[in-house]
């Protein structure tokens, strides 16, 4: 590919470049190791997201260059982000383009730089690594910007799978390639750009980057918002089966996945809440507040994503699919959802398969990260542990 250059508005100044370059040249030789782990972990962590065509789910990466996904990028380079935001407030930008503001922030200089390390050292294979997850930092926010109450599982899929193979994350087959190509063709195609890497090339290349992810995201969005009116996906009405599983109608089944969405991308967003803790385990018998605090520890470092959303699918179908007026979208920020909610992880025979599967998952969480849960014969005890881990999560959706 050719590469193109970026015409200027302003005098060079190479402010960026000077300063932090030599930190990436320092440092990373010494520490890529370590963020090539973390990258590869996180993408193990959402392969259920990142590996699918259809993106149904959105990608926790810290917000404000926070998070140990944004931190493990700066540890490894040494740059201080703080240092670096403030340098970015005293820099001036050309004309009216306020949207590069946006782009031209710690987190996406920082991999920029990396790339940029990599690319003039002849190690693609490691700017390889580097692109996706560049792309990563930039996706969760334009995803949630696109789907703010989530996405019906359905019509998504219809959607995805009635484009045409133009769209670039039908011919590549799944979120994971699609930022890389994204990412990986504006450097290639500005690679005049990143060479010179003044700070206006920087601020453009950034922005490239952002408004190609952007025009992505919103091409799916557009094309799923009008299958969605148009009801294009069959969905059908409630049934009750033999086992007591059901079959929800269409608005209940995008009403529980939208809230299992976000409320998986919060848990695992968000620290540990210890008043929503204290409180889960004051609401039971005597239990180990510290056990249940290392189960959620575990929960958020070893148990993937799908299965937090399946455990929060659970309990929304059954909750939404109650026999009740007021089990509904308002009645789940209530303490009625508290209230209904709770005696469910009590109910170790039902045949329901919501309830087996709230079930299920607070047992094997606990088994693996509880000594108490996993020694103690004494099936109150038991109780009393799940019920403590099933209140926490129950407590971030209804005690808001």
């Amino acid at each position: 590919m050719a590469s193109h250059s970026i015409r200027h508005q302003m005098k060079e100044e190479f402010i960026i470049r000077d300063k932090y370059f030599p930190y990436i040249e320092s440092f990373l030789p010494k520490t890529e190791k370590l963020l090539f782990k973390h990258i590869a972990r996180y993408e193990d962590k959402w392969s259920g997201v990142l590996t699918s065509p259809y993106p149904l789910r959105n990608l926790p990466f810290g917000e404000n260059d926070r998070g140990e996904d944004n931190d493990i990028v700066f540890k490894c380079t040494g740059i201080d982000p703080d240092e670096m935001r403030a340098l970015i407030k005293t820099m001036p930008l050309p004309g009216k383009l306020t949207k590069e503001k946006a782009a031209f922030n710690p987190i996406q200089i920082t991999l920029y730089l990396i790339i940029r390390y990599y690319t003039f050292t002849n190690q693609l294979n490691k700017a390889k690594i580097i692109y996706p997850y560049y792309g990563y930092s930039i996706y969760w926010k334009r995803w949630e910007k696109s789907f703010p109450h989530g996405v019906n599982e359905q019509v998504m899929i219809y959607t995805i799978n009635n484009m045409s193979y133009r769209n670039l994350i039908k011919k590549l087959g799944s979120v994971k390639l699609l930022l890389e190509y994204v990412v990986e063709h504006v450097f290639e195609y500005y690679r005049e750009g990143l060479a010179n890497s003044c700070d206006e090339d920087i601020r453009y290349i950034l922005d490239q980057v952002q408004s190609d992810i952007s025009g992505k995201v919103n091409t799916i969005a557009s094309a799923y918002y009008k299958d969605h009116a148009n009801k294009t996906s069959i969905l059908t009405s409630s049934t009750t089966y033999e086992d007591g599983s059901q079959r929800v109608d269409a608005s209940t089944t995008g009403l529980a996945e939208s809230y299992a969405q976000n409320y998986t991308h919060k848990f695992f967003s968000d620290t540990i809440s210890s008043s929503k803790l204290r409180m889960a385990c004051s609401l039971t018998g005597e239990v180990s507040q510290k056990e249940i605090e290392n189960t959620l520890n575990y929960i958020k470092n070893e148990v993937s994503p799908d299965q937090v959303h399946d455990f929060y699918s659970a309990i929304f179908f059954y909750f939404l699919s109650m026999d009740d007026p007021n089990a509904n979208e308002k009645g789940i920020h209530s303490m009625f959802f508290l209230a209904k909610m709770k005696p469910v992880v009590t109910k170790g025979n039902s045949i329901n398969k919501n309830i087996t599967m709230i079930i299920k998952c607070t047992n094997e969480w606990l088994d693996n990260s509880s000594n108490t849960f996993r020694i103690t014969t004494r099936e109150g005890t038991r109780t009393n542990y799940r019920k403590a881990l099933y209140y926490y999560f129950l407590l971030l959706v209804a005690n808001k």
